[in-house]
């Protein structure tokens, strides 16, 4: 059998031949302007990256400003801005990936496998960026709303920002709170900022031993005289509950939604100053209570 599958046979001259046809060949300057070639595209390639860049990020700062100077929606600019900035960037270095010799085949190639690597690898980002998506085409909150994302962490603050990635929250202590856009659209957000008017609750624990008629008149007396409090629908007082603690007494009232907390400490202040002047005792702590 390997009788019949030929042999290659080394022939030494041959070698030297070939050897000597490389030499004869072999040319030093196309060598060298090859080489001057490729360095001169790489310093173009960087010149172009570094310029490029540096036009991207003006370009973004004057789309943004364009866009606040025609009261563009809060909401959508931070987006807008980022998508401009990821995709001029993208573009250039197709650019630059075409200016080094890759055809536009190939950068498609690269382009579909490092998407799919990306893919795979950034499962999260990709969630997020749906989730900015949706955020902005379903609206459920904006720039300036107070909401509270209940995530099992209680997050809560002033919408700063909505970012294509992140949303931007900042809290009552001036601390900032980054969450991804994936996480809220996967959970309940309340917004207390959507409606125009809110109603606030105060509560009093009060003595078994207080005249509750007499209470009650003092609260609503206080809560109607207050001028932000609105008159419709009209402020009321409630007894929530009676146990071997005390009485709860509930105070509601509805009032704008940018006054409800100024109004509600407010009140707060002048129905305790008023049960001090009736001797309306509030019902002392229990240390069976405390101790459970």
């Amino acid at each position: 059998m390997s009788s019949l599958l030929p042999t290659p046979k080394l022939n030494s001259l041959t070698l030297v031949s070939q050897t000597q046809d490389f030499w004869q060949d072999f040319n030093p300057t196309t060598i060298l302007n090859l080489a001057v070639i490729f360095f001169l595209k790489l310093a173009m390639v960087g010149f172009l990256i570094f310029v490029g860049f540096k036009l991207i990020k003006l370009l973004t700062y004057s789309v943004k400003k364009l866009l606040e100077k025609h009261q563009v929606n809060p909401t959508l600019i931070p987006f807008l801005a980022t998508l401009i900035n990821l995709g001029g960037k993208a573009l250039i270095l197709i650019t630059a990936g075409s200016i080094l010799g890759l055809t536009s085949t190939s950068v498609a190639a690269l382009i579909g496998a490092m998407g799919l690597a990306l893919g795979l690898a950034l499962q999260g980002a990709l969630a997020n960026f749906a989730g900015g998506v949706l955020i902005l085409a379903l609206k459920p909150f904006g720039v300036g709303d107070y909401i509270q994302v209940d995530d099992g962490k209680g997050q809560e603050g002033k919408v700063k920002e909505i970012q294509i990635f992140y949303t931007h929250l900042a809290t009552l202590d001036n601390k900032t709170i980054i969450i991804p856009n994936g996480n809220i659209m996967k959970t309940t957000i309340i917004n207390f900022s959507h409606e125009n008017k809110r109603r606030l609750e105060i509560r009093f624990k009060l003595d078994h031993q207080v005249d509750l008629t007499k209470a009650k008149e003092i609260a609503l007396k206080l809560a109607k005289a207050d001028e932000r409090v609105l008159a419709e629908p009209e402020p009321a007082v409630y007894v929530l509950n009676i146990d071997e603690y005390g009485v709860d007494l509930s105070i509601r009232a509805w009032v704008k939604r940018q006054e409800l907390f100024k109004v509600k400490t407010s009140l707060i202040e002048k129905i305790k100053a008023e049960f001090d002047m009736a001797k309306i005792k509030l019902a002392k702590p229990s240390l069976n209570k405390t101790s459970e």
